[in-house]
């Protein structure tokens, strides 16, 4: 899609990607819109491949997010392998929980303050020698004051069929001619069979905003089916996920060291502190752990 020079200048837009991680975030930031705009990258490439892929990964079609932010997002693409845990994204805390002392998670416990040195809850106060909030912005606000960013929506539906629909295999599929509201859209069975009975393929299709209506799912549904060349009629929808605040706003100038200590002492941890990202929620976990280990005395 394109000509020779649309492919040249985007992968010249591209490589500067490959920066080192602090020339990146160091340099005088854009949006990514403009960004594009200052590259060249003007052509069918842009619009068929580059902004529909682009809108799925930040959540916007508007070119709006911070230019740096995007080029670190291109940097992981490029350098790592996208996969999912191949029992679900479950399994990740499981693992952490099982190498805690036994009673140390608490479920179904509701929080309704916390305090540099002691959280309360429903069955009453916990002292502790430092506290973090790890949760989504809304909920950090609410206990520690610090503000939450601008959220943003995406809504996935998710279908079973009785095979995998289209001849492309393990891929993420978008449409070039927009022909409907799915961003993307890709068949998880594919790469992990576990996901769906056998004889059955998981079809996971993304749009923007909190709509799960019915209209919405039909919608959805035709769209991907436009997407993968099949008729969607026979599939079953098994849920849908509608998520508000699937990931912080993230426009030029990018910040993605935002403190991780409130005024109050309380310690916080998620990608609103970092980059709108699942490694940004992880590096703030790290940076978090370091400012407790900084202020927790030995013993």
């Amino acid at each position: 899609l394109g000509s020779l020079l649309d492919k040249v200048l985007f992968a010249r837009w591209a490589a500067a990607s490959l920066l080192p991680v602090g020339r990146l975030t160091g340099r005088r930031d854009q949006t990514l819109s403009a960004s594009l705009d200052r590259a060249r990258v003007i052509g069918p490439l842009r619009r068929g491949v580059v902004e529909p892929f682009l809108a799925g990964v930040l959540a916007e079609r508007d070119g709006s997010t911070s230019a740096n932010f995007v080029a670190l997002l291109l940097r992981s693409f490029i350098l790592g392998s996208p996969a999912v845990p191949a029992l679900g994204v479950g399994r990740l805390p499981e693992a952490m929980a099982a190498r805690l002392p036994a009673g140390t998670v608490r479920l179904g416990t509701a929080v309704h303050r916390v305090e540099a040195r002691a959280v309360g809850t429903d069955g009453g106060t916990l002292r502790a020698r430092a506290v973090v909030v790890a949760t989504d912005p809304a909920t950090a606000e609410r206990l520690t004051g610090v503000p939450a960013p601008r959220m943003k929506a995406l809504t996935t539906f998710w279908h079973t069929a009785s095979e995998p629909p289209g001849e492309q295999r393990r891929l993420l599929h978008l449409d070039a001619e927009r022909r409907g509201p799915v961003l993307n859209t890709a068949v998880l069975t594919d790469v992990a069979p576990e996901y769906a009975p056998p004889g059955r393929s998981l079809v996971a299709s993304t749009v923007l905003g909190a709509d799960g209506s019915a209209d919405a799912e039909r919608a959805a549904r035709r769209h991907a089916g436009l997407v993968y060349g099949v008729d969607p009629a026979g599939w079953e929808l098994v849920t849908t996920s509608v998520v508000p605040g699937a990931l912080p706003e993230q426009r030029p100038p990018l910040d993605p060291r935002r403190p991780v200590t409130a005024p109050s002492g309380v310690h916080l941890a998620g990608d609103h502190r970092d980059t709108a990202s699942i490694q940004g929620a992880i590096v703030s976990g790290r940076r978090a752990a370091a400012a407790v280990l900084a202020g927790v005395p030995a013993g």
